[in-house]
């Protein structure tokens, strides 16, 4: 998926929030990923953002490729993950073929992909990048995630920089909006940026449902509160085979 607005918003997500998913659910992908995928193997980061799980991933020593669709995104996550190799591609058209022992794509971000439709072709690409017998892992917000978390603004205030947010949920058409102000101050001058972020709820249901039209099998769900004890209400974790 294409996001050339998030260029502009990228100094923002690697300081701010590139690293929270990882500090929260570093348990959770050990047991769902680590645990199940050998050192050394090849691994697809999906959306891999600012590469903060792509590092985390080299460091436990797997050889990962990282797809987002940021140019400026991708330009952080060489940085903060050196080992690691990077595209910029739209997830619902990518081909790349049997190469991966698993993939992994986390923090919400299939959340953006707006449609079933689309939804079915990223399983589908996933599904033809794997290697028989690979893993596939990834997290959803869902109705009752968007919900509680999805509502009210933030800010951070810095000496030279300042994020303002406002996140909103419609429970009808199950779709969420955060709409970022950023400013940050460079060569004696203040830059804005504008981002606007649209996800899409989907149930339990659905997603298996568009996982077993993909050919996936061994379909696994775990919701963050009930089965690992944590307070993130309405966050489901899949684990599934090809």
């Amino acid at each position: 998926m294409s996001y050339t607005t998030y260029d502009d918003f990228a100094w923002f997500y690697d300081r701010y929030l590139g690293g929270t998913f990882l500090s929260k659910y570093e348990r959770v992908l050990r047991d769902l990923f680590a645990a199940r995928v050998k050192r050394e193997r090849s691994v697809l980061d999906l959306c891999c953002g600012t590469g903060q799980i792509t590092q985390w991933l080299t460091q436990e020593g797997y050889k990962v490729t990282g797809v987002d669709g940021s140019r400026k995104m991708l330009e952080y996550a060489q940085k903060n993950a050196p080992e690691a190799t990077f595209h910029c591609r739209d997830i619902r058209d990518f081909k790349i073929i049997n190469m991966f022992h698993a993939a992994l794509c986390t923090f919400d971000s299939l959340n953006h992909v707006m449609s079933l439709q689309e939804l079915t072709s990223v399983f589908n690409n996933v599904y033809g990048a794997l290697r028989t017998g690979g893993l596939f892992v990834f997290d959803v917000n869902t109705d009752e995630g968007f919900k509680a978390r999805w509502g009210g603004t933030t800010s951070i205030i810095a000496k030279d920089h300042v994020l303002a947010s406002e996140m909103t949920y419609d429970p009808k058409r199950r779709e969420g909006r955060a709409a970022f102000a950023a400013f940050r101050r460079e060569k004696h001058r203040w830059n804005r940026a504008d981002v606007v972020v649209a996800e899409k709820a989907y149930t339990q249901t659905e997603i298996e449902r568009r996982l077993a039209k993909s050919q996936f099998k061994s379909i696994r769900a775990y919701d963050a509160q009930r089965d690992f004890k944590l307070k993130d209400v309405g966050r489901v974790f899949f684990v599934c085979e090809k």
